[in-house]
């Protein structure tokens, strides 16, 4: 599941009822899927930790195109943990990128 999924599905079920003009925070920028959920729900403001990654099929434009206030922090931070997690976990970020 992905993080944005997860966190939208967690918060539900501890009682959020409504998710509009909320800010959503991400190591990385959200995929076509997450981004999706985003707009279905109704948050108005993303930030991301960084977006090179996974720059092919992220869903900044989706966000923007729907009028959700998009913020990439560039973090260096951000794009080392994740290539170390995408360097120590292969399969699992095959799996989740759709490889």
């Amino acid at each position: 599941m992905h993080a944005e999924i997860n966190c939208l599905y967690n918060a539900s079920r501890k009682g959020v009822q409504s998710f509009r003009g909320m800010t959503m925070y991400s190591t990385l920028m959200p995929c076509h899927m997450c981004a999706g959920a985003i707009v279905q729900f109704g948050i108005a403001r993303v930030v991301a930790g960084e977006s090179s990654n996974f720059r092919e099929a992220n869903g900044f434009e989706t966000l923007l195109r729907h009028g959700i206030e998009v913020i990439d922090l560039d973090l260096d931070d951000a794009r080392q943990l994740l290539g170390r997690f995408i360097e120590a976990n292969p399969e699992q970020w095959n799996e989740d990128i759709g490889r």
